[in-house]
């Protein structure tokens, strides 16, 4: 009788769990369909939303500063070519600039890169690859107009022009502007930016931006270090200074 009455209570204290389970699964989506309950959900979720954020972010900064570290030790290799160069052509100090004229992104980076040249002088060179994205449609010929303006002598002045007139690219009669902006003889200018010469020029850029795996711009290396986008003028100090303290 004992052992039965032992067997009871067992029972019972599940179907009281049971209920119990029952009834706090009630009370929860009872408060769920509460103004209360709907905006202590969302503060949940956007709470483990920002600490996953975060996660990837800091991952992300872990594995840049890695492949940093080992570019440091292993600088990619890019051949300066026929580029143009702005600064001491003779610094110990390169930035290869890959850049699209029509892209916002680049002319940021322009203007941080003018800043570098500000503080670094003549110990920095910057060599200027050429990188129009396909859907930018005003920005091949942009990219020729500075190749043009490369071969008489003005591409400093061209490149300055076109990222501060980059929402006129698609107006027809700017390149006759930039032409008489920079003193050149617009006949001259326009035979060398529409040759063959200049689109070759390009290709060869793009060829050695697909070779390295660049998809966006801009896209800069400081001796082989690569700082990808619109970095900050922090970014490239860093970079530069550790450069200086190896190089002596």
């Amino acid at each position: 009788m004992a052992k039965k009455m032992v067997f009871v209570g067992k029972v019972g204290l599940i179907v009281m769990g049971f209920n119990f389970a029952e009834d706090i699964n009630a009370r929860i989506v009872e408060f769920l369909r509460t103004e209360e309950g709907q905006k202590a959900v969302f503060e949940a979720v956007t709470s483990y939303a920002r600490k996953e954020q975060m996660k990837a972010q800091q991952k992300a900064r872990d594995e840049a500063n890695r492949k940093r570290e080992e570019q440091f030790k292993n600088p990619v290799q890019i051949a300066v070519g026929n580029s143009p160069i702005i600064g001491n052509p003779k610094a110990k100090i390169t930035i290869f600039e890959f850049s699209d004229f029509e892209c916002p992104f680049c002319r940021r980076g322009a203007q941080t890169i003018e800043e570098v040249l500000e503080k670094y002088g003549d110990e920095v060179r910057v060599v200027f690859k050429h990188r129009p994205l396909d859907f930018h449609k005003n920005a091949r010929q942009a990219h020729k107009a500075a190749w043009a303006a490369h071969k008489l002598g003005k591409f400093k002045e061209a490149k300055a022009f076109l990222f501060d007139n980059q929402s006129r690219l698609g107006d027809s009669k700017i390149y006759e502007e930039l032409a008489k902006h920079l003193g050149l003889n617009f006949d001259k200018f326009k035979q060398l930016m529409n040759s063959q010469e200049a689109e070759n020029a390009i290709k060869e850029d793009e060829a050695l931006a697909d070779k390295l795996g660049i998809q966006g711009t801009p896209t800069f290396y400081v001796n082989g270090v690569e700082l990808p986008g619109a970095q900050p003028f922090q970014e490239f100090q860093s970079v530069i200074n550790k450069w200086r303290e190896k190089l002596g």
